[in-house]
């Protein structure tokens, strides 16, 4: 007959004299901070795990994000910024804005904490020449000062307070959907609005680069509903995509804006 390894272990610590006690023994007592550390276990006081691997990539670990992400743009250092309608990511508080680091970590400085996001959706994202963070959407607030759907952060992720001239910055009085680069720097914004910083402009407006309202009137006249989308060609002309019409044009939801 055949004993199955642990039945027979059993048979000898049974037979065999001091054996089944000594081994009772050694194992009544806890290992030593020392030995747990010598096995890999990490310190015994609970703490961090000296070997412990570093933090999670949000990509492919994690809780990844709570919500919905719109939009995405890469930094000249490989990091991404994610902005869209979400208040954590990977459980870490964040509003609707936050930065994934090189190595898909969550950026723990940068929108840190709660408040320096936005109190609404983020729906376009950009960087413009300066390095800086363009970020429209349908938010009335960014970093608890009052914003209208149109901010610009600095590289290090303060608030640019002189975006836009006036004292609060009077933004589009309606949803920025997207956003595009002129060469010259200028910014053009799409969306559904009918007003930026006071000025008319219909769901297209020429933003200099400082935020305000170019003079040029880049929107067109008639256009009537939504732009989704927006592409710089070279020369400087924009193509608008959207949902909409054009007085006077058979064409619709795509249209080409003049600089």
């Amino acid at each position: 007959m055949k004993l199955m390894p642990s039945f027979a272990m059993c048979l000898f610590l049974n037979f065999v004299p001091g054996v089944l006690s000594s081994y009772a023994a050694d194992r009544s007592n806890p290992p030593s901070a020392e030995e747990l550390a010598d096995e890999e276990w990490g310190p015994a006081d609970g703490g961090a795990k000296p070997n412990a691997s570093p933090a999670r990539s949000v990509y492919d670990a994690g809780e990844g994000v709570n919500g919905t992400v719109n939009a995405a743009v890469a930094l000249a250092d490989g990091s991404v910024v994610l902005g869209g309608e979400f208040d954590a990511v990977d459980s870490q508080p964040r509003s609707n804005l936050a930065r994934i680091l090189p190595d898909g970590t969550l950026d723990a400085t940068f929108f840190g904490k709660f408040t320096d996001g936005v109190n609404g959706a983020v729906f376009a994202l950009a960087v413009d020449a300066r390095g800086g963070l363009l970020v429209g959407g349908y938010f009335s607030e960014a970093q608890e000062k009052p914003r209208q759907n149109f901010v610009r952060y600095n590289p290090d992720a303060s608030l640019d307070e002189a975006f836009g001239g006036a004292k609060p910055p009077i933004g589009p009085n309606g949803k920025v959907l997207a956003i595009a680069l002129q060469p010259d720097g200028h910014l053009v914004i799409g969306g559904l609005f009918s007003e930026v910083g006071n000025a008319q402009r219909h769901n297209v407006a020429k933003l200099n680069p400082d935020g305000t309202v170019s003079g040029s009137q880049t929107a067109v006249s008639g256009l009537s509903g939504t732009v989704r989308s927006l592409a710089v060609l070279p020369s400087g002309a924009v193509i608008a995509g959207g949902m909409f019409e054009v007085a006077g044009s058979d064409a619709r939801s795509i249209t080409g804006v003049q600089p």
